[in-house]
């Protein structure tokens, strides 16, 4: 497997454009990068980073209406910011704000044969299993564990877009292909893969240290610092549904000790969850 950037990238910027062949990646909004930065700065207050979401009118929509989702877990409806910020606290916000902020800077026109839908579908089961595998190893970083998920795969709509029918016809073989595995197939054609590709635009976009880690590093089995909910969910491929789930079963019970009925109850779930969420999200 070819790992160039496993470690941060002195410029990943520049590395990514010379790998995209000159593609521009879209930058996030001045509001987003505000409200980031309040999130993570301890001395800001909630009234600050209420104020700062409630001038991006469509932030504040989609953050009240992914928080308000029944996906989401919630039992008491957030009607203002910041009525989730008081529920939810900045450090359940941030991973929410991201992925909200992420979805929206990626690609979003049509692509030839590049079915986007179900791709958004697909990393929304993958944010629901890891999130429910989460509750179970590691409680504490549950929203860390639903972000990350949704966002393992960020590079591949990024591809498609750059690259066009050249990757749209490796993704969709590998698609096509029970047995296919993406990642080979885009070593093939690319000479490198979508975690390095996602690695580059993590740290472009300067995500959190998890998040890059677990873009960069979701199909390699010696990475340990991504956490188990994400390595877990990160084995459903893009072309599983709810009756190919055996690998993460068994996955999940020998090495993260949880039973086969537990496993086949949080795959469940996450395919009854994603329905509604990746509708949220699109």
């Amino acid at each position: 497997m070819i790992r160039l950037f496993t470690k941060r990238s002195a410029d990943p910027h520049k590395d990514l454009v010379a790998m995209l062949g000159g593609y521009e990646l879209p930058s996030f909004r001045t509001t987003v990068v505000s409200t980031l930065r309040l999130l993570r700065d301890d001395n800001a207050s909630s009234e600050q980073i209420a104020g700062q979401i409630e001038l991006d009118p469509g932030l504040q929509m989609r953050v009240l209406r992914t928080v308000n989702a029944a996906a989401f877990g919630l039992s008491t409806k957030v009607s203002s910011v910041p009525h989730a910020i008081n529920l939810l606290g900045r450090s359940r916000l941030e991973p929410l704000v991201l992925t909200v902020a992420v979805k929206d800077a990626l690609p979003s026109g049509q692509i030839p044969g590049f079915d986007a839908g179900c791709f958004w579908h697909h990393s929304a089961v993958r944010a629901m299993a890891a999130r429910g595998f989460a509750r179970r190893l590691h409680p504490r970083t549950q929203e860390e564990a639903f972000a990350a998920g949704l966002l393992l795969d960020l590079a591949v709509p990024v591809l498609a877009s750059a690259k066009g029918a050249e990757y749209v016809e490796t993704y969709r073989s590998a698609t096509d292909d029970p047995s296919a595995s993406l990642v080979a197939l885009e070593r093939s054609s690319l000479g490198y893969d979508h975690t390095v590709a996602g690695q580059l635009i993590a740290e472009s976009w300067e995500l959190p240290d998890y998040l890059c880690q677990a873009i960069g590093s979701h199909h390699d089995d010696d990475a340990n610092e991504v956490e188990a909910g994400i390595r877990l969910a990160a084995l459903l491929r893009d072309q599983d549904g709810p009756g190919d789930v055996d690998p993460i079963v068994t996955a999940a019970s020998e090495r993260y000790d949880v039973s086969p009925e537990d496993a086949v109850t949080i795959m469940q779930a996450a395919f009854e969850e994603a329905g509604h969420f990746s509708g949220l999200m699109a």
